[in-house]
């Protein structure tokens, strides 16, 4: 059997900006928000997907501020689709039609196990021009 090469987003640009950012919002680890969950919900309606999420990345994690379609609140960073859409930098959103269809992302535990993602696609989220976290849109089929 052909061993696939997966790639993980260990290193992500800006991440002591980011946590110095965090510590002045105090927005990790806090309470859902009526005003995040609008917008999650409007994302899944509006694009058609089942998951739907406001996520926030720190050293350690990818935090979900607002969840639609998944019960988890967080997921470990080096295997967030999310970090991929931290390092694109050619485009603001970032989309991975079939994730079966490239090894870097068929092996991912996010993809081969729940929530078993086939598509993805994220925009990235701004603080005082700081990338903090995206806004995406998920499915389980292509």
């Amino acid at each position: 059997m052909e061993q696939m090469a997966c790639s993980f987003a260990d290193n992500l640009p800006g991440d002591e900006e980011r946590e110095v950012l965090f510590d002045e919002c105090k927005i990790i680890d806090t309470e859902p928000d009526e005003a995040f969950d609008r917008i999650t919900a409007l994302a899944a309606r509006v694009l058609k997907y089942p998951i739907a999420l406001v996520t926030f990345m720190d050293a350690n994690r990818h935090w979900f501020k607002s969840r639609l379609g998944i019960e988890f609140q967080e997921a470990p960073r080096r295997v967030s689709m999310c970090s991929y859409c931290f390092l694109s930098e050619s485009s603001p959103i970032f989309v991975i039609e079939d994730t079966h269809s490239e090894p870097k992302y068929a092996c991912n535990p996010l993809v081969t196990g729940f929530p078993y993602i086939r598509f993805y696609a994220g925009a990235s989220l701004f603080i005082e021009g700081v990338k903090v976290g995206v806004l995406c849109v998920i499915d389980r089929k292509p």
